[in-house]
């Protein structure tokens, strides 16, 4: 029932490859992630969620009505509307204002602030 695109697998393996964690368990994290907002749309009455997307933001899904098409097929409708976190904002905000020799000086700060994180992590475990 879960189908992975080519750009869903590409990220997997993204991901997998920054952090040294198999793609299998990056991939049934966002299979519960996935099951977790179907649930949450199902119980709800007004057929509505709201998916939090860490630092991204939130994505508020409706259902809206059903039109049946020409060939007797039904069309799902659905509204829906994304909340951008104020990190996602002001680093964007950031970039934007920054020349394009700064904007690269900004993703460079963000990795070394993350690899800073997993050593320091990893340091602490042992």
């Amino acid at each position: 029932m879960i189908e992975w695109d080519i750009e869903d697998k590409h990220l997997i393996e993204e991901i997998s490859a920054l952090t040294g964690l198999t793609k299998l368990v990056i991939q049934e994290v966002f299979e519960f992630q996935f099951i977790n907002i179907i649930e949450r749309f199902s119980k709800d009455p007004l057929r509505a969620t709201t998916i939090k997307l860490p630092l991204v933001g939130e994505l508020y899904v409706k259902y809206t009505d059903d039109d049946e098409q020409p060939d007797g097929s039904i069309k799902t409708n659905f509204n829906s509307f994304i909340s951008l976190s104020q990190t996602l904002k002001s680093t964007l905000a950031k970039i934007i204002s920054d020349s394009p020799e700064d904007t690269s000086t900004v993703v460079d700060q963000l990795l070394q602030e993350k690899i800073d994180n997993t050593i320091f992590s990893s340091l602490e475990s042992d």
